[in-house]
């Protein structure tokens, strides 16, 4: 059963008090999967965020170059996500580009809370305040996950120059 004590350790509601979360309690759907199954594909068309509660999952994304031709057909670990810190997923679905930008399996067997878009929207159109402080939680992510990603790839263009210029 969900309630304000699973709730208030989820990065996705740090912001929301006590009598917002009962707003968000109708929303979330709890779902599970098995050591093992995809909860999200690479490409596919997506429009839930997936809040891990219990377990592990590993996230990919394809090795390609852009063009279809050029492609190793393999899949990179990106990270592997652990319900200790609740993490959530597949929020870039919701805002944007509908297609999901990486895979995510379950190592383990995992429990989540799935928010889909119909019901952020709906909460975001309701009560302008809980939508901004969610979004805010989005945000903060995202901008977190875009500062790794310019690190990383400056860290790679940096071993690729002195790779070359050997």
């Amino acid at each position: 059963m969900l309630n304000y004590e699973i709730l208030k350790k989820i990065s996705l509601f740090k912001y929301l008090n006590k009598s917002e979360f009962n707003l968000i309690l109708p929303i979330v759907k709890k779902v599970s999967y098995k050591e093992g199954d995809v909860i999200i594909d690479e490409g596919e068309i997506g429009s839930e965020i997936f809040i891990l509660t219990k377990g592990l999952v590993s996230v990919t994304q394809k090795l390609v170059l852009g063009k279809e031709s050029f492609s190793l057909d393999k899949e990179k670990i990106v990270s592997k996500l652990s319900s200790e810190n609740t993490p959530f997923f597949g929020e870039i679905a919701i805002f944007g580009d509908k297609k999901r930008t990486a895979s995510v399996q379950a190592l383990t067997y995992c429990e989540l809370l799935k928010l889909d878009e119909d019901g952020f929207y709906k909460i975001a159109n309701d009560n302008i305040e809980v939508g901004f402080k969610i979004l805010k939680s989005i945000v903060e992510t995202v901008c977190e996950r875009l500062s790794k990603a310019n690190n990383d790839i400056l860290k790679l263009s940096i071993a690729l120059a002195m790779a070359l210029k050997r």
